[in-house]
Parts: C-alpha cells; structure tokens; sequence
C-alpha cells in the first residue's frame, strides 16, 4: 500500500494520496485503516482503487466513514481509477451512491 502527499493537476491542493491493495479483505483493513490514521487532517483524501480485485465490508465500512469523518472537516474523499471489481463489490454492500460522490 503507497500513501504520499502531491499535488493536482487542476490546482495546488495538497491531497493525501493511498492506493489500496488488490485484495481489500478483512486482513487488509488494519493496515488501510492505519494508513488513513496517518494522514494529515487537513487536506482532501485521494485513493486509487485501479488494482482492487476484491473489496469486502471491513474496508468498505473504512472508506464510508473516513468520507464522512473528513466532510466534517470541510475536505473530501476522492476515489479515482475505480476497477470494475471495486465498482462491483461497493454497488453489491448497497454503496453505488457514494462511489459517484467518491469520484
């Protein structure tokens, strides 16, 4: 899992950036959950989920409350280069709303 700071295209907003595992299981949530305990609190979240093979309700449930946790902040979670599987396994946890808010 890689998490770095950098800054957009479209601006200079300094966004946190993860990308999560192919496999985001119960084993991997620890260690997502931990990476975005990491991050700095003052700034959007960007996460590419373009390896995620498999995404289970550990990481999922991670993922809903560090957008809500950070739209009381005043910044966003922001998910880009959603795989297919990604897609597929939030739409199956009842989450296809959020992953179009995530984009």
């Amino acid at each position: 899992m890689n998490t770095e700071n950098f800054a957009t295209d479209k601006n200079d907003d300094t966004r946190e950036y993860l990308e999560l595992p192919q496999i985001c299981d119960l084993a991997a949530a620890s260690k997502v959950h931990a990476a975005m305990c990491d991050r700095g609190e003052s700034s959007n979240l960007l996460i590419d989920a373009s390896k995620v093979e498999r995404c289970g309700t550990a990481v999922a449930q991670i993922l809903l409350a560090a957008s809500i946790d950070l739209e009381g902040q005043g910044n966003r979670l922001v998910i880009s280069s959603m795989s297919d599987q990604f897609k597929t396994s939030l739409q199956d946890l009842g989450l296809g709303d959020c992953l179009c808010s995530w984009e």
